[in-house]
């Protein structure tokens, strides 16, 4: 069985964000959000790298141990099910956004604006 690498993490602080990599524990804006193992993975590698695209190809090592064929569309699946649990409005995200083929970016809500190069995830992409 694979360990995962956020079972030695410290607490990661990302504007209303607070994480405990290693109990899974989420905050988000003082509330207690339930997260599954492979969104605390993804979640912990968007965190590390805040501000910066994570590619597809570093998450699906993350969460599966390689990259597979399929890994892009079975990522895309978690993401949008962590939309679901952190965002007003999932079809319109500020937090986790998409930069499609290529990878995913945490930022600060107050951070994704309309000349931001990067592309919104929605649910029906």
């Amino acid at each position: 069985l694979r360990a995962s690498p956020r079972e030695k993490g410290s607490p990661m602080v990302c504007g209303a964000l607070n994480f405990h990599p290693s109990t899974r524990q989420l905050l988000y804006h003082d509330r207690h959000i339930a997260i599954t193992a492979t969104e605390a993975d993804i979640l912990y590698e968007l965190m590390k790298a805040h501000g910066q695209e994570v590619a597809i190809s570093t998450l699906a090592r993350t969460v599966w141990g390689e990259e597979y064929p399929g890994a892009n569309e079975s990522l895309k699946i978690h993401v949008d099910r962590l939309l679901g649990k952190l965002e007003v409005d999932p079809s319109c995200p500020q937090l986790i956004l998409s930069k499609p083929g290529s990878g995913y970016i945490l930022v600060e809500a107050d951070q994704s604006s309309k000349d931001n190069p990067v592309v919104l995830l929605s649910s029906t992409s």
